[in-house]
């Protein structure tokens, strides 16, 4: 892969991160705790379990689930290292 291909899937990943982190209500400084804690707070508030029938609440709660799994992974891969 070249340099230019490897630089936008960065930035890809980098802007994707930075959604993440806004749909948690968090910031680029928090680490993953804060991550952790935002996303339990805001699943359990959310969770179809606990709002049965809101929509709003359920496509929410996706939201949070998707913005949790792209910053475990950018954190999973910093571990890597």
């Amino acid at each position: 892969m070249n340099s230019r291909a490897k630089g936008a899937r960065g930035e890809r990943q980098w802007r994707d991160e930075m959604r993440a982190l806004e749909a948690l209500g968090l910031g680029s400084d928090d680490d993953f705790e804060a991550v952790r804690t935002a996303w339990r707070k805001l699943a359990k508030e959310n969770h179809p379990d606990v709002r049965p029938g809101d929509t709003e609440a359920a496509d929410r709660f996706q939201k949070i689930q998707a913005a949790y799994d792209v910053l475990k992974a950018a954190e999973d891969r910093r571990l890597a290292l």
